[in-house]
């Protein structure tokens, strides 16, 4: 199991991110940790950095900035366990 992987490793019905999640039996961020290569899941949560910095005037506002910062620590957490 890769680091990616054991970072989400959660217990069936376990939630992570919004309550929109609740009534998935495995938590789409871990199955994408799962699946992708070290390249995918850094570009990954770096896309996601990009995303929400570039919407949060327009869509969510502060709640997009901390969501920006939340994939940016999973990022930089993700980039120093690879060190």
């Amino acid at each position: 199991m890769s680091e990616q992987q054991a970072q989400y490793k959660v217990e069936p019905r376990q939630q992570i991110g919004g309550s929109h999640y609740q009534k998935y039996e495995h938590q789409p961020i871990a199955v994408m940790a799962e699946r992708m290569s070290p390249e995918q899941w850094a570009g990954y949560l770096s896309g996601n950095c990009v995303k929400y910095i570039l919407r949060w005037q327009d869509k969510a506002g502060v709640e997009d900035l901390k969501k920006c910062r939340w994939y940016l620590d999973e990022l930089i957490n993700y980039l120093e366990s690879q060190q």
